[in-house]
């Protein structure tokens, strides 16, 4: 009869399909970076009990786990940072189970703290991330966000992660540094970022500033710069490379919040309207930069006459259209293909687009934030961006050199139209999520019947015991 019994309650509890629900994570700061993760869990019938495993960040300390009537047994592998809990006994189909934890070490890079957090949550159900911390940068890709005076909101479906950046000793409206950097000079700039795209970025950006040798051993040597959530410079001697590179990986920046959907490695859409972006920069600086597929230029300067070649000339832009490789549709910089041709056919795209109309791209940016994403197919991802663009890839395309050399001449020579933007500030609305509570009359109902059985079982136990006496 004992196995019987047990059996049945086994048969119970199997046929009671579980169904996750909601995880609300809120983000704190003091000292270390504390985060109390509720989950709502629900069930289609009352549970006595929840067991489940959750994934925390490999570098958590947990504090602490709770569920309506206290603390509850857990195990946490801390080089996984894998966490299993079971809760208190509690026969409802709704349970609220709070972990609190903390990350006490993240990265510091040129005198700013960079944290990126992976929060766990349900698949196809809502995460919600809160925090009153008033962060410079904080991004949630994928997800709805709602940057508010008092507090930040972000919503999206599953897993999340977080990129945070803070710290610094000197700021301005769109940016922050630790950095010898005058902000001001990268102030003047930031307006063509904001009028090529037409959207404004609710967050500040941070500037660390890296000595060339520590710079090229742990970013692309390459490079001037990068953009991983923070702007990343390589020190040079020309102030005037030091702010267009500033603008160009804040160009990246704004980019992150629109093509937050773009799963693939193709850079070209990023990089052609970063060094477009960049180009309007030193033409207000005044300074030579090599034509794209053109000619070489030549000017003298008192009595001192100079000479720069182009980037790639119009006979390296028809190979590529004879050739018929198309490979610029899945180049990146850091891929195989050619990188200087990347970068200079990626800009020719944007200027070709934008030559007759600077605002052209203000109606695609604001498509490429309602994308819900993710994509990860890279024929998917370019048949999106062409559609939206309403553009083939294909700029100056010809197979003749003299019809190549006039559009890319044009093209060279065009002025930068770039329109100012206001108000245009891209805002999602994120609503505060509530925690369920059941009923009184539920939470009586629930008290009786599980009064009921324990006294049924008790009765039980005293029968068993009799018999075996």
């Amino acid at each position: 009869m004992k196995n019987n019994l047990l059996g049945f309650v086994l048969l119970f509890t199997l046929f009671i399909p579980p169904c996750f629900s909601e995880v609300i994570h809120e983000i704190s700061l003091n000292g270390a970076i504390y985060i109390n993760s509720t989950m709502v869990l629900s069930s289609e019938k009352p549970l006595d009990y929840w067991e489940l495993s959750v994934s925390l960040p490999k570098e958590a300390n947990v504090v602490g786990v709770y569920d309506e009537k206290g603390d509850i047994t857990y195990n946490y592998d801390k080089n996984s940072g894998s966490l299993t809990l079971k809760t208190n006994n509690l026969k409802a189909r709704i349970r609220v189970v709070e972990i609190y934890f903390s990350i006490g070490e993240w990265k510091e890079i040129g005198g700013l703290d960079f944290a990126e957090l992976g929060l766990f949550g349900f698949e196809n159900k809502s995460t919600y991330i809160r925090t009153k911390e008033n962060f410079p940068y904080f991004f949630v890709p994928n997800a709805l966000v709602e940057y508010g005076e008092d507090e930040i909101r972000a919503k999206k479906e599953g897993p999340a992660s977080v990129r945070l950046v803070f710290g610094g000793k000197t700021t301005s409206e769109n940016f922050f540094t630790n950095a010898d950097i005058d902000l001001d000079e990268a102030e003047k700039y930031f307006s063509i970022i904001e009028g090529v795209t037409g959207i404004k970025t609710p967050v500040k950006f941070g500037i660390a500033l890296l000595p060339e040798q520590e710079y090229s051993k742990e970013y692309m040597d390459w490079s001037a710069g990068t953009f991983n959530g923070m702007i990343l410079v390589k020190e040079t001697k020309n102030p005037n490379d030091i702010i267009a590179t500033i603008i160009h990986e804040a160009t990246h920046g704004v980019n992150s919040f629109a093509l937050s959907w773009d799963k693939t490695e193709i850079s070209w859409f990023d990089e052609g309207v970063a060094c477009y972006v960049t180009s309007a920069v030193y033409r207000l600086m005044g300074e030579q930069k090599p034509e794209l597929f053109g000619e070489e230029k030549q000017w003298r300067e008192k009595n001192t006459i100079y000479t720069l070649s182009p980037m790639k000339g119009p006979k390296d832009l028809l190979d590529y259209y004879i050739s018929g490789d198309g490979y610029m549709y899945l180049w990146s910089p850091q891929s195989e293909y050619d990188r200087d041709f990347g970068y200079a056919f990626s800009e020719l795209f944007i200027r070709e687009y934008l030559k007759d109309d600077g605002a052209r791209l203000h109606k695609a940016y604001r498509k490429f934030l309602e994308i819900e994403g993710p994509v990860s197919d890279p024929f998917e991802r370019n048949s999106l961006v062409e559609e939206i663009l309403g553009s083939r890839f294909e700029p100056c395309l010809s197979k003749s050199l003299p019809e190549i050399k006039a559009c890319s001449k044009s093209l060279n020579e065009m002025s930068f139209l770039i329109p100012k933007v206001e108000g245009a500030e891209f805002r999602y609305y994120v609503p505060t999520p509530v925690l369920p509570e059941r009923s009184a009359l539920e939470q009586d109902i629930y008290g009786q019947i599980r009064g009921l059985l324990d006294y049924i079982l008790d009765l039980f136990r005293g029968f068993w015991m009799s018999l075996n006496l």
